[in-house]
């Protein structure tokens, strides 16, 4: 648990009112949640809250220890972590903000849970499966999977394996770049699995527009109809 979520936890010790009690359980939730997240990704876990609490601000300004918290909070709302925050990107389901706050935050910590505890063998393959789907319904694109960089196979004491999904395609804006997707070691496939499920879909609608509006072109020198 970090400092900052201590402190909204101690300052809703004695939560009296709906919105502070709403808002000690988005802190709970994230406090139980955070340990599954590392390095910038926590951070921006953790940023949920700061959300949380602008947003219960705003139902409830007389709330001495919710100014309290805000004060404490606005640099956090308006870093660059808060203004971009990747948990928050989605639509929301939900009309209470407290209660979207929390869902988000178990949901993204049991994603992460279940990633986290993969099998990365188990977690290529359905990677490799995907594309392999996906390849198919787009065969201009030439999709395949694999990684750049070595390990060693006979002591697995070396490893800066980088897994990608490749495409034959170069993005004409930046000369000599390959359009990918991905960038995971051998021990976050089960992360890039997750992910893959929830973000490639969209991510090859993305390239086939681009493609077709002629910011990609095959890297062959082929013309790709």
């Amino acid at each position: 648990m970090t400092d900052y979520i201590q402190m909204v936890l101690a300052t809703l010790e004695g939560a009296v009112s709906a919105t502070e009690s709403a808002l000690k359980k988005v802190a709970e939730a994230i406090s139980q949640g955070i340990g599954e997240f590392q390095g910038r990704e926590a951070m921006h876990y953790e940023n949920i809250l700061a959300h949380a609490v602008m947003a219960a601000n705003a139902q409830e300004p007389e709330s001495v220890a919710i100014q309290a918290l805000f004060e404490q909070t606005w640099p956090r709302y308006q870093s660059p972590i808060g203004l971009r925050n990747k948990f928050l990107r989605a639509n929301r389901q939900s009309a209470d903000p407290m209660q979207e706050f929390r869902r988000i935050a178990m949901e993204a910590s049991a994603e992460r849970k279940m990633a986290n505890e993969m099998d990365p063998d188990e977690a290529h393959k359905m990677i490799s499966n995907k594309v392999a789907e996906l390849a198919r319904m787009n065969p201009e694109l030439t999709m395949t999977f694999g990684y750049i960089g070595n390990c060693d196979l006979w002591g697995n004491r070396f490893d800066d394996r980088s897994f990608m999904i490749f495409t034959g395609l170069g993005d004409t804006s930046n000369p000599g770049a390959s359009v990918k997707w991905g960038g995971y070691a051998y021990d976050q496939l089960g992360l890039m699995a997750v992910n893959a499920e929830r973000e490639l879909e969209d991510w090859v609608i993305n390239v086939q527009a681009k493609r077709i509006a002629g910011q990609y072109v095959s890297r062959s020198g082929k013309k790709v109809a």
